[in-house]
């Protein structure tokens, strides 16, 4: 592919440059190389950019209608059996801790079915390769005064370090590994339960005993011109 090439390209020219006997001609005819693969991959990385902030607008609008949803319902019944094959390979566990009676919450079941399922495959990653008694993730439920729903989900994993804790949100940065990772996931999240819930997504704590992402969802209906724009 075009960074393979383009770096292949730079180890030629370290060598071409370290070489007493290349040529000016040979020097420049590498350069000339190097200069054309640099500009394909900036075309191609604007190219990328543009398709995948195409995606990420298009998730915007991509909500259906909105109704009361049922929490636990959500999280056991439709979330759980979803996540179960993952949460095996990964020799992990799920628990949820819900308050009694918790209030219906009012939008697009799927849409916060997608953010739930982001953040708790997020921490079934960051429990990876660590002892069984820290595979475990919890997501607590509670609405405090009545007015919101507070939800956390909770993993003991390793931690996100401070630098990372601040671009976790940005488009396009990720924490994980090349191959596993986009950089949209928690940026689509995060615009899901402001735009459409009109609620707030937050990394709460993070440390080496792990890390809390904290959704606060208000519980009254949005006006009907909000939901028409959502």
């Amino acid at each position: 592919n075009g960074l393979k090439i383009a770096r292949d390209l730079v180890a030629e020219c370290e060598a071409v440059a370290l070489d007493d006997t290349a040529s000016a001609a040979e020097r420049q005819a590498v350069l000339g190389e190097l200069a054309g693969v640099v500009a394909n991959v900036e075309d191609w990385t604007r190219k990328a950019i543009s398709y995948i902030r195409s995606i990420k607008a298009h998730s915007r609008t991509a909500g259906g209608a909105a109704a009361p949803i049922d929490l636990p319902r959500l999280l056991e019944r439709d979330l759980q059996p979803l996540l179960m094959h993952r949460l095996r390979l990964a020799g992990g566990q799920l628990e949820f801790r819900l308050a009694a009676d918790l209030p219906d919450l009012y939008g697009d079941a799927s849409r916060l079915g997608q953010v739930l399922a982001n953040l708790i495959t997020n921490a079934i990653d960051a429990c990876e390769g660590l002892p069984l008694a820290r595979q475990r993730i919890v997501v607590e439920a509670s609405a405090p005064e009545g007015r919101e729903v507070l939800l956390n989900v909770r993993d003991l994993g390793t931690g996100i370090i401070p630098a990372a804790r601040e671009r976790i949100f940005d488009e396009f940065f990720t924490t994980k590994p090349p191959g596993k990772g986009t950089g949209l996931g928690l940026s689509i999240a995060r615009d899901i339960i402001t735009g459409e819930f009109g609620g707030t997504l937050a990394c709460t704590a993070s440390g080496p005993e792990g890390t809390i992402f904290t959704m606060r969802l208000p519980l009254r209906a949005p006006e009907p011109a909000a939901r028409s724009a959502a």
